[in-house]
């Protein structure tokens, strides 16, 4: 993630397609399975997401930062980002290139995006 540039729809899909259609892809899906069954494995993957949440609202405030004012606040457009990446690994979606795509650029028009 510290090489995602989330100014750069072409960064955030090529992180996203290695996270959802990469070699940990299956780690991430059995991890979601696994949530499922066990109590305690469901209070790591918690953490987890909230320390990928952090991360990603820090990063979000830096893009943001280096260029200007905007509509939405960073923790929503992370709880976004990491709610899109989820619905993904979940498969329950289309399209393996149009998915990481379009998260790309929902994700760079949420970040980049000037309020008025």
């Amino acid at each position: 993630m510290d090489a995602l540039d989330l100014r750069r729809p072409s960064s955030i899909e090529s992180t996203l397609s290695e996270v959802v259609h990469g070699p940990t892809g299956p780690l991430y899906r059995a991890l979601r399975e696994a949530i499922e069954i066990e109590p305690r494995v469901a209070e790591a993957a918690d953490e987890m997401y909230r320390i990928a949440r952090d991360r990603v609202v820090v990063m979000i405030s830096q893009a943001r930062a280096a260029s200007g004012s905007f509509q939405l606040d960073a923790h929503t457009v992370a709880w976004a980002f990491l709610a899109l990446v989820r619905e993904a690994l979940a498969g329950r979606t289309d399209s393996e290139d149009g998915v990481t795509r379009g998260i790309a650029n929902i994700i760079c028009q949420a970040v980049v995006a000037r309020g008025d």
